[in-house]
């Protein structure tokens, strides 16, 4: 558990230190003002696989950690920036997670970028998650992830593509707003 909860911070954390504007760029970048960095996630709280419901709620704890320690510049948060984390419920229904994906879109500004991970098919380690722990949830490949976005409308997709890491152990959906 504890080792998913590490997991799953890092990969957002890794996504936020991905952020041009989050460090000053030269560039406004969507989701990042001068006060805040915006960060969203899509996560099963209830139903069969709420037992990885304290995931989000681990990330909420270390997001209030860095929002509240002073950094080597002595601002509280990533460069005086609150992290602001908002996640929602998707049932482990693929149909409430595509409409959560475009509730998460529609608060894109132009030019932002939805960032959606999810486990890989086929990994070995999945065996013991599911037989010791019970914890059973939605594997996806980069084909199925675009079923995700499936509800966003066309016109506001400027670049939409999918692909693994980790080894395959991760497939990633990268949609651009327009």
């Amino acid at each position: 558990m504890r080792k998913l909860i590490v997991c799953g911070v890092g990969l957002v954390a890794a996504l936020a230190l991905t952020v041009p504007g989050a460090f000053g760029g030269a560039t406004q970048t969507p989701g990042v003002t001068n006060r805040t960095i915006s960060i969203g996630g899509l996560f099963p709280l209830t139903g069969s696989a709420a037992v990885y419901a304290p995931i989000p709620s681990g990330m909420k704890a270390y997001f209030s950690y860095i929002n509240a320690r002073k950094g080597p510049d002595g601002k509280r948060g990533v460069n005086g920036r609150q992290i602001v984390w908002k996640y929602y419920d998707h049932v482990f229904n693929p149909a409430t997670a595509a409409q959560l994906a475009l509730c998460l879109f529609r608060c894109l500004k132009p030019r932002g970028t939805l960032v959606i991970a999810n486990l890989a098919r086929g990994i070995r380690e999945v065996g013991y998650a599911e037989a010791f722990m019970d914890w059973h949830t939605v594997y996806r490949d980069p084909r199925e992830m675009f079923a995700i976005a499936a509800r966003i409308p066309e016109a506001w997709i400027a670049d939409r593509r999918a692909f693994s890491a980790q080894g395959g152990r991760v497939s990633f959906l990268i949609v651009k707003r327009t």
